[in-house]
């Protein structure tokens, strides 16, 4: 009754722990000063595909026929040996 958490619900990950060990933001105020916004967007990389060669962009189509030629020989065995 006092207003203040005092540890006597038990925590939903362990619960031989009292809550406040497993949810620690719950376990007093939060300040405005304690919190930093981050500045600027995410950096998420270059971007694009500059820099990058067409040779890797053919070596890469050529395998996706490659394998795309395989499943489909794969497929027809199959259905020949069921058949």
């Amino acid at each position: 009754g006092s207003g203040q958490y005092d540890g006597d619900v038990p925590s939903d990950l362990d619960p031989s722990l009292p809550e406040e060990a497993t949810d620690p933001a719950a376990c007093g105020t939060l300040d405005v000063a304690q919190m930093s916004m981050p500045g600027g967007g995410a950096d998420t990389g270059a971007g694009g595909t500059a820099g990058t060669s067409t040779t890797s962009f053919v070596v890469g189509g050529a395998a996706l026929v490659a394998a795309g030629a395989a499943g489909v020989v794969v497929a027809r065995r199959r259905s020949a040996q069921q058949g």
